[in-house]
């Protein structure tokens, strides 16, 4: 091979995708690229979307929201480690260095070494998410020229679905009844915990994180801590959830603390475990006899369910906080019975219930088309 011949020939390291019994990639095979981007890149490309790269991620990471920015983090640290990189910034690297197709492989193949290793469906997807974001981001920025695509994953539809229907009103009362049988703190806590979620259609979290100091009892509001939020923002309560708080808080005491907060020794009067929430649900349905009352059926799909019903669904979309109305929108089916009472109401108002009469179109329009006018007179 001649000087000239080599010269148009370099080699850039490129990975191969290879499955071994530790489900990583092997390390990087050396090969041989021409300088025609149909085979591959040259050096001088590679070291300049590696540098460019870097910056894709510094922007990538900059001015997010803690939780997304914890979340893009911990996604990205997984693959690099997955992928046998030293850090996110060799990850980020590797992956605006791979083309279409090895883009797909890699991430299909990451995808099946977390299912194997146990990882849920929901964990896998927002890890997904936030390569795929990171590899728009770097698409915009001009860094590749093709639009990367991320595996879906489908959630497996089995008997352990959320159930999104509301909790129907005799089992809420039974619900109710039961916790009101236990008669210490504990019962009382437990009794006014749950009238206040349903109440004011609050999940778990902006419950049971709630603080003495976020009580505003002269502005009738507490400060919650919405589901990706930062910052506390003032809620306002209804006159029955403020009954029920100023009643359970005189029950309490003044101490400082969770206005719900657990009673266990070690951790006394301090924010209650989530998972503790879920118990009281599953303790108290059992107990109840009734199946499947989760906390979010119970204090967001249920009230969210009634709402529909008594006002616009933009209204209720504010209420309950949805970013986009189609969220709200999932619960209008609870108002099927209500649009059959306003389509009547308009009928009676209008005086249309008479010709609802049985057998009047039978009776009064003829069931054949009079050959006594012209045809075109039908339209």
């Amino acid at each position: 091979m001649s000087n000239n011949e080599k010269s148009k020939e370099i080699v850039i390291e490129t990975y191969e995708l290879c499955t071994r019994e530790d489900n990583h990639l092997t390390k990087p095979i050396t090969t041989v690229a021409n300088f025609d981007r149909s085979v591959g890149i040259s050096i001088f490309d590679a070291a300049y979307q590696a540098n460019s790269a870097q910056e894709v991620l510094v922007q990538w990471l900059s001015d997010r929201k803690a939780s997304t920015l914890k979340t893009y983090k911990a996604a990205m640290n997984q693959f690099a480690h997955w992928a046998v990189e030293p850090n996110m910034r060799s990850a980020a690297e590797r992956l605006v260095l791979s083309n279409p197709d090895q883009f797909l492989a890699i991430m299909t193949q990451w995808v099946k070494d977390q299912k194997s290793a146990g990882l849920k469906p929901a964990t896998i997807q927002v890890r997904l998410r936030a390569i795929g974001s990171y590899m728009g981001l770097a698409k915009k920025m001009g860094l590749i020229d093709w639009m990367a695509s991320v595996p879906k994953i489908k959630r497996p539809k089995n008997g352990n679905a959320k159930d999104t229907s509301p909790v129907p009103a005799e089992d809420v009362r039974q619900m109710l009844l039961t916790a009101a049988t236990r008669r210490d703190v504990i019962g009382g806590r437990n009794f006014c915990a749950l009238l206040f979620m349903l109440c004011q259609a609050l999940r778990r979290m902006e419950v049971f994180n709630l603080e003495m100091q976020h009580y505003e009892r002269k502005k009738k509001r507490v400060m919650i801590l919405g589901k990706g939020q930062d910052e506390r923002v003032p809620w306002p309560l209804g006159n029955a959830s403020q009954y029920f708080l100023d009643e359970w808080l005189e029950h309490r005491g003044d101490v400082d603390g969770a206005i719900f907060p657990s009673f266990h020794s070690a951790r006394l009067y301090q924010p209650m475990h989530l998972n503790s929430v879920n118990k009281i649900f599953s303790d108290l349905a059992r107990q109840a006899g009734i199946d499947g009352v989760a906390p979010h059926r119970w204090g967001r799909h249920t009230p969210a369910s009634i709402a529909v019903t008594l006002s616009d669904p933009i209204a209720v979309q504010e209420w309950l906080r949805h970013a986009d109305i189609r969220t709200t929108q999932n619960y209008l089916h609870a108002m099927d019975d209500k649009r059959v009472e306003l389509s009547d109401g308009v009928a009676d108002n209008l005086g249309l219930s008479e010709l609802a009469a049985p057998g009047f179109i039978k009776n009064h329009f003829k069931s054949h088309i009079s050959k006594s006018k012209p045809e075109e007179s039908y339209y």
